[in-house]
């Protein structure tokens, strides 16, 4: 008993160790995108401390170098989430001017990298333009961009995610911090590809499932597709309003709250069939995968798909330590691979959800369950851990209560 609970702190603080070059990367893609003057000093700052800790390192005790390591590791995912924004900043900045400058319409060939959503009499959606064309110059080169064109100023190919479409009209600048460098309010737009394969799939049976959802009793039918596959198009301007007031417009967002719905389903059937905990888990791991595509891969969905992932894979392992680890990697991984993520509030929620899960839920279901039955206190215990730790967050994004 004595050797158990001397092992578990040191078993913890082990667990934990990644945690803090996850929050130092973070801070660092943070204070590079939204100030990216500041990327280049950083990037140098960090390889810097990393040519300084390399060589501290080889002179301490050995008993010191794991903490040491870690710092070294911390500057080097600083070092190169900085430098990542600052290789980008020069190519981005010159685009920008080339499409905002002269005052003139563009013209761009761009393929949309998100759902296709209403607002109003216009669509949004997010792409990636890959040829700038104003006045007879011309631009190439990936780029985020927002694009926003009139419904009935569409033509051509289903306008869904994976679609190539072509756009005119006016561009502004993105704002500091935005991962799109470009908005561009479009007169009209001509879709010369649809989406190919599984995403074409995947908009049909989103496309059947409004239609069928629009068959029933509204409001309840306009905010059906929105709750379960995020497809906010049926939404009207007057609901939207309501749902804002009332703080709930979340809901028709999908998040981790989504995945987790369909990962316990499917992990709940496979028990119930008798399957082993591998099985299930293969399962539930294929029911996710096939939800992400049927609601997009964008980002937000990307990043609550990830945290799931790495919940299935700590339960498979039956230790939460792993799973922390493996939060820490996947929040480190991410803004590597996307800085620009590091002001988003879907990632953060993200985030400190899944570490509240892995943490915090297990604690506050042993403490419910001296007054409540068990199923109860666990059911209880994961909306509750979730809710604390994403309050602080959620008062940022909405403070009125």
């Amino acid at each position: 008993m004595t050797a158990s609970a001397d092992t578990e702190p040191a078993l913890r603080a082990q667990d934990l160790r990644l945690v803090p070059v996850a929050v130092a990367v973070w801070g660092a893609a943070l204070a590079s995108v939204l100030l990216p003057a500041a990327a280049v000093p950083i990037a140098g700052t960090g390889w810097g401390l990393v040519a300084l800790g390399l060589l501290v390192w080889r002179r301490l005790p050995v008993r010191h170098r794991t903490a040491c390591g870690l710092v070294v590791l911390s500057c080097v995912a600083v070092g190169a989430v900085a430098a990542h924004v600052a290789a980008a900043m020069p190519a981005r900045s010159a685009v920008v001017e080339f499409a905002v400058g002269g005052g003139r319409s563009i013209e761009l060939e761009v393929v949309a990298t998100s759902k296709v959503e209403r607002h109003g009499a216009a669509l949004w959606f997010d792409a990636e333009a890959h040829r700038l064309t104003r006045g007879g110059q011309q631009r190439s080169g990936a780029l985020p961009v927002t694009v926003s064109v009139p419904a009935d100023a569409v033509a051509g190919a289903r306008l869904d995610l994976g679609a190539t479409v072509r756009v005119a009209g006016a561009a502004q600048a993105g704002e500091a911090g935005d991962r799109a460098a470009l908005v561009v309010f479009a007169r009209g737009a001509e879709v010369t590809d649809g989406p190919w394969g599984p995403l074409d799939a995947a908009a049909t049976l989103r496309d059947g499932f409004v239609d069928r959802a629009s068959a029933l009793p509204a409001p309840g039918s306009l905010l059906l597709p929105g709750l379960a596959v995020g497809d906010t198009r049926a939404v009207t301007d007057e609901l939207d309003e309501q749902m804002k007031a009332t703080s709930l417009s979340h809901l028709t967002a999908v998040s981790g709250a989504n995945c987790a719905l369909v990962v316990g389903i499917a992990f709940g059937a496979a028990a119930l069939c008798g399957a082993r905990r591998g099985v299930r888990i293969g399962l539930a791991a294929a029911a996710l995968i096939g939800f992400v595509v049927l609601v997009t891969p964008e980002p937000s969905v990307v990043r609550a798909g990830t945290m799931a992932c790495i919940a299935l894979f700590a339960l498979g392992l039956g230790r939460l330590g792993p799973g922390v680890s493996l939060l820490s990697l996947a929040a480190v991984g991410l803004l590597l691979t996307d800085p620009w993520l590091a002001t988003s509030y879907g990632f953060a929620l993200s985030v400190v959800a899944t570490g509240s899960l892995l943490l915090v839920a297990g604690p506050i279901a042993r403490g419910l369950s001296r007054w409540l039955p068990l199923p109860l206190a666990a059911a209880l215990s994961v909306p509750f851990a979730a809710q604390l730790a994403c309050g602080p967050v959620l008062v940022l994004l909405a403070p009125e209560v």
